[in-house]
C-alpha cells in the first residue's frame, strides 16, 4: 500500500515538473521572439531615421559648388543690376533734393521779407511755403513706393533669368547640383576640384550677352 502511494505521489511529481518545464520552455521561446521582433524595429526605426539610407541621390551624383562673392564681381548681369538700382534710387532723391531747395529758398525769401510784409502778403507767402512742404512729403513718399517696386522686379528678373541661365549651364556641364557658397555662408570648406566658379562665370556672361542682343 505505501508503494503504491509513493509510485502515485512520485507519478504527480514527475507530472507537474513536466508541465513546468513545458510552460518554462514556452515563455523563453515567447521572450525570444518578442525580442527579436523589438530587434527588427529598432533597426527598422534605424534605417528610418538613417539620411543617407533614405536619400534620393544613388551616390553618383555629380556636385559642384560657385563662390557667390566672385560671382557677383565679375558677372555682368549683376553688375548692370547693381547699376540700374544705384541710378534708380539717385534720380529719386534728386527730385526730391530739388523740391527742398526750391521750399528752402521760399522759406529763407519769406524770413528776409517778413519785417516789411503786409498781413495778407505774409498769409499767403505762408499758406504756399506749407503747401509746398505737403508737395514734398507726398513725393518723397510716391518716389520711395514707386522705387522700391521698380527695383522688386529689377531682382525677380535678375534672379529668374540666372537661374534659367544656370540651369542651362548645369546641365551642359554634366551636373546634378551646383551649390553656391561664401564666407560667412553655411558651407564651411570646397575643393576645388569641385569649384567651377571661373566656367560658370564665363558661361553667365555668354549667356547674358546673347539674351541681351
Amino acid at each position: 500500500m505505501k508503494n503504491s502511494w509513493h509510485q502515485i505521489v512520485n507519478s504527480i511529481l514527475i507530472l507537474l515538473v513536466g508541465i513546468f518545464c513545458f510552460f518554462s520552455f514556452n515563455s523563453k521561446e515567447n521572450k525570444s521572439e518578442e525580442k527579436h521582433n523589438t530587434s527588427q524595429e529598432m533597426d527598422l526605426n534605424r534605417d528610418q531615421l538613417d539620411p543617407i539610407k533614405n536619400s534620393t541621390l544613388d551616390g553618383a551624383s555629380k556636385i559642384a559648388f560657385v563662390n557667390s562673392d566672385t560671382l557677383k564681381k565679375y558677372y555682368l548681369y549683376y553688375d548692370k543690376f547693381q547699376k540700374t538700382m544705384f541710378n534708380k534710387e539717385e534720380a529719386a532723391k534728386k527730385q526730391i533734393d530739388n523740391k527742398y531747395n526750391s521750399y528752402k529758398k521760399l522759406v529763407d525769401e519769406y524770413q528776409k521779407a517778413a519785417p516789411v510784409m503786409g498781413q495778407r502778403e505774409a498769409a499767403e507767402k505762408a499758406e504756399n511755403i506749407a503747401l509746398l512742404e505737403q508737395e514734398i512729403m507726398m513725393l518723397e513718399k510716391t518716389l520711395t513706393d514707386q522705387v522700391s517696386n521698380e527695383l522688386l522686379d529689377l531682382q525677380k528678373n535678375y534672379l529668374i533669368d540666372t537661374y534659367n541661365y544656370m540651369q542651362k549651364i548645369g546641365t551642359e556641364l554634366g551636373y546634378d547640383y551646383v551649390l553656391n557658397y561664401q564666407i560667412g555662408g553655411p558651407i564651411y570648406s570646397c575643393a576645388s576640384k569641385n569649384d567651377i566658379t571661373k566656367i560658370v562665370i564665363e558661361s553667365l556672361n555668354k549667356a547674358y550677352n546673347e539674351a541681351s542682343k
